[in-house]
């Protein structure tokens, strides 16, 4: 076996000794014999090659974006439904104005962008998701307002409103009314966040960021959670 494995190691030495005429026994590899230049095999939808002579799978057009009708109706006497509603421009905003609201209404609005929605008195809540470039007009609000996967959003609230809640929004401004100093705003996943109100003290409007990052420090056994300093 020793011998075996030395001859097996000369060899090998004496082939790597042969300098230039290493590849004297290559075959020349022609332009046609390159993969780049090579055919590609046809393939089934299931992405199996597919039998010899069929045709390669043509590309499938992108389906076109569903289209969905505008929707404004007031569901069981209590839910405003408000969807896929659009407007010209976020400049030119589609105006939605409510009529005959009661203190048991809810507004849903779902898919509206650039698009100002006004409602006349004080309603329960008032819910908005996946819309862009919206303007909310709200005088009153008993339970809550809620934005959520929202872009570009002024909400407008003169009066009393418990909690505000954003979540995974882009770009909100909430513009509070005396009135509406003592809500709680709660916040996930969002930025570009900012609370406008009037000082009481000197009338000039101020605008305050929400702040979007934390610092999260262990302080006697618990964790402190403070925003940054930059925020």
């Amino acid at each position: 076996a020793a011998v075996a494995d030395t001859s097996a190691r000369g060899a090998l030495f004496a082939s790597l000794n042969v300098g230039d005429q290493i590849t004297s026994g290559l075959k020349h590899v022609t332009k046609d014999m390159k993969t780049k230049n090579q055919p590609r095999e046809a393939t089934t939808e299931d992405g199996t090659r597919a039998p010899a002579g069929a045709s390669a799978r043509p590309a499938q057009p992108a389906a076109p974006a569903a289209k969905h009708e505008p929707k404004l109706v007031l569901q069981d006497k209590k839910k405003w439904e408000i969807e896929w509603h659009k407007g010209p421009s976020r400049r030119d905003k589609k105006v939605i104005a409510l009529q005959d609201t009661a203190n048991n209404h809810s507004v849903h609005l779902y898919g509206c962008e650039n698009v100002a929605v006004e409602v006349p008195s004080k309603i329960t809540s008032v819910n908005a998701v996946n819309c862009k470039e919206l303007l909310l007009v709200v005088p009153e609000v008993i339970a809550d307002v809620q934005l959520c996967n929202c872009q570009r959003v002024e909400l407008k609230v003169s009066g009393k409103v418990p909690t505000i809640s954003v979540d995974k929004c882009d770009g909100v401004r909430i513009l509070l009314g005396a009135s509406a100093l003592g809500a709680q705003i709660v916040s996930c996943a969002s930025c570009e966040m900012n609370v406008i109100f009037v000082d009481t003290t000197s009338g000039d409007p101020v605008e305050l960021p929400i702040p979007e990052q934390f610092v999260h420090k262990f302080v006697d056994g618990k964790l402190v959670t403070t925003p940054a300093a930059h925020c």
